[in-house]
Order: C-alpha cells, then structure tokens, then sequence
C-alpha cells in the first residue's frame, strides 16, 4: 500500500484562492478610505468652526481688547488694566 498523493487545486481552485486574497486586500484598502474620509470630515467640521468664530461680530469686538491686554503685558502693564505703583 502506497500514501495516496495529495491532490493538486484546480485551476479554478487557485484563481478562486486569489480572487478571496484580492477581496481580503479590497476589504483592507475600503477600511482604511474610510478612515481617512471620516478624518477629512472631522478637519472639515472643525475648521468650519474656527472660521465661523473668526467671522463672527463678537469676536471682532473682543479682538482689540485681547490684543490690548496682551500689549499690555509684554511692556510689563498689570493684567487687571490697572497701573502699578
């Protein structure tokens, strides 16, 4: 008695084979496209918040008095508006 050999895939086997390792890979590259547009919306969504508070009229106003504490502050003025002495 011999071993029986062990049989050998078909044609259709093997390009059955390759079609699930292309699908497999399809599945990896959909999953990561995905991921990249969700992380596209969310800088969409964010950015879309950091213009609206640059154009809106209230930060306008409070622009020059940020700027002028801050003024303030480098050449050595009190938080609080109010002179030192």
């Amino acid at each position: 008695m011999s071993i029986p050999e062990a049989a050998h895939e078909t044609e259709a086997q093997q390009i059955i084979a390759l079609l699930e390792a292309a699908n497999a890979r399809m599945d990896k590259l959909t999953d990561a496209l995905n991921t990249v547009g969700a992380n596209s919306q969310w800088l969409v969504d964010n950015c879309k918040v950091i213009f609206e508070m640059f154009n809106s009229p209230m930060f306008s106003q409070m622009m020059p008095v940020m700027a002028g504490g801050a003024m303030g502050a480098m050449m050595g003025g009190s938080d609080d508006g109010q002179a030192e002495g």
